[in-house]
């Protein structure tokens, strides 16, 4: 399936990033995996936010907008017993050990999230998470230029689109706030992101 998106669905920009939204506006965070793109996504779900991917930003050509793939959360190693004492209410699915990525598990998207896959979302921040435990946990604002480079790093068709990859690039990274996002604690690292929410909801 994730190799279908990638390689064929063109029409939109694709990067690799965990999407999810609140009020509208879409947070995308790109990363590697074992950034904790996952875990986070999981995490605000649990907090209120809509679930619109947790492996794929799909940017809209025609109207720069972040349409939803609502699939099962994969978490993998220590998120696994991370998320089920965070959210226990949240429905996971067993653990499959020895696998090529280790001990994995899917986390059920919310219905809510499903029933409205059909909704797209306004890109309004640009988040690059990356756990480390050797920091504090802490939003620090990226510039514009270094946001572009990392983003293009994490589409799988930047370079399949050509020219128009990077004018679609260039116009969603615009309409984002955008950050570097170290964190070492979940619980903090989720409040820092609602913030950000209601920072917007509160300025508009």
């Amino acid at each position: 399936m994730n190799w279908c998106v990638y390689d064929h669905v063109h029409e939109f920009l694709v990067l690799h990033a965990a999407v999810v939204e609140k009020g509208g506006r879409a947070l995308v965070m790109p990363a590697a995996t074992g950034s904790g793109k996952s875990t986070l996504s999981a995490a605000l779900v649990h907090r209120g936010w809509r679930l619109l991917s947790d492996e794929f930003a799909l940017i809209s050509k025609e109207d720069g907008l972040v349409y939803p793939i609502p699939r099962p959360i994969g978490l993998k190693q220590a998120s696994i017993p991370l998320i089920r004492r965070y959210a226990p209410e949240l429905r996971m699915g067993p653990s499959f050990v020895d696998t090529r990525k280790g001990t994995v598990a899917h986390l059920r998207p919310p219905p809510d999230s499903v029933e409205r896959m059909a909704e797209p979302a306004r890109p309004a921040w640009l988040v690059f998470p990356a756990f480390d435990t050797r920091v504090a946990s802490g939003l620090a604002p990226l510039s514009k230029a270094s946001a572009f480079i990392a983003a293009s790093d994490s589409s799988f068709n930047y370079g399949t689109l050509g020219e128009a990859g990077f004018d679609q690039l260039a116009r969603f990274v615009d309409q984002c706030e955008t950050y570097d996002f170290p964190f070492d604690d979940l619980n903090t690292a989720a409040e820092a992101l609602d913030r950000l929410a209601d920072d917007r909801r509160n300025a508009a």
